[in-house]
């Protein structure tokens, strides 16, 4: 190919010398021959990269799927765009504050260059909002594959000071948007004969807490949402799974962090005697997001160090060190 490239820009500056084409015009052909010649070096190299890709690998690719990720302009979210992004997927970020998601999506082009994001800014608990970012979704990109609800509110109070309103916005965020996400994308998933859901719950939805009556309820039932989607979706190719996370390490617990006690008692209970971090659900994500869970639906993973498999109230902690209450 070099020697036939040579030959062929030999013979242009020919033409160009006998008249026969202007210099203008033979400056512009190889002009476009070199960038062809470019552009296809690009494309075999990514066909030779992709084609030595062992079937395990490939089986944790997502390229040319579309992502949507809800609550993603920081902490957890942004860390699952991330992760999916630097598989190959489109990624749809997104927030209830615009002002956030520009800036998200320039740090997540930084971490992961060459990756293809754009943000869309809506309400996770308005029901409305949710169809219509869906559909414009699949209006621009002519699909979606992967969901993951993971936008989340919490009220922390006890029940008899816990208002209505309170109540009922904590349960539009964590899982009426869950639901009416879900349907919306379900009818193009079915289409496809492939889709994922990863609906992010949380160890509180396999336990209970005092003063979080709202968010516990909700999560609770996103549990078992996620159970009654997979039994509804898995014929068609769409597979639905739950990530349970532990006390993770981000901006909206640090004021539980800065606390002594609550952060010596997260910490004191957990035999990896630490907060989890953002990255510790990356992982998780991608088994659940990719062909890698083909023969998993239904499943609620937890993800917290151990923490509630090894959860005392009172007594002494998995360690025999005395315990201090949790509150």
């Amino acid at each position: 190919p070099k020697k036939t490239e040579m030959g062929y820009f030999a013979f242009l500056r020919r033409l160009a010398a006998g008249g026969l084409v202007s210099l203008s015009a033979c400056s512009s052909l190889t002009a476009a021959c070199h960038s062809a010649s470019a552009r296809t070096v690009t494309h075999s190299s990514k066909t030779e990269s992709t084609s030595r890709r062992t079937p395990t690998e490939s089986m944790f690719r997502l390229d040319g799927r579309v992502a949507l990720v809800t609550g993603s302009s920081r902490g957890i979210g942004f860390a699952m765009a991330v992760g999916l992004a630097d598989l190959g997927a489109h990624v749809v970020i997104s927030s209830s504050t615009p002002s956030s998601l520009e800036a998200a999506r320039l740090r997540l082009l930084e971490r992961c260059p060459g990756a293809q994001c754009t943000a869309l800014a809506f309400d996770a608990g308005d029901a409305q909002a949710c169809e219509q970012a869906v559909a414009a979704i699949v209006k621009e990109h002519g699909r979606i594959d992967i969901l993951v609800n993971n936008a989340g509110i919490n009220r922390r109070a006890p029940l008899e000071t816990t208002s209505l309103s309170d109540f009922q916005r904590v349960l539009d965020v964590n899982l009426l948007g869950p639901f009416a996400l879900s349907r919306a994308c379900a009818k193009h998933m079915r289409a496809q004969h492939w889709g994922r859901i990863v609906n992010i719950g949380s160890i509180m939805g396999n336990v209970g807490r005092t003063a979080l009556g709202p968010y516990v309820s909700a999560k609770h039932a996103l549990h078992g949402l996620t159970k009654v989607m997979a039994a509804e979706l898995g014929t068609d190719g769409v597979n639905v799974n739950c990530i349970a996370p532990g006390y993770i390490s981000t901006e909206l617990t640090s004021p539980l962090q800065a606390d002594a006690a609550f952060d010596g008692a997260v910490k004191d209970r957990n035999p990896l005697g630490r907060w989890g971090e953002p990255i510790d659900l990356v992982g998780p994500l991608v088994l659940l997001a990719t062909d890698a869970c083909k023969y998993i639906n239904g499943f609620v993973l937890v993800v917290d160090g151990g923490f509630t498999e090894s959860f005392h109230m009172f007594g002494a902690d998995w360690n025999g060190r005395p315990a201090t209450r949790l509150e």
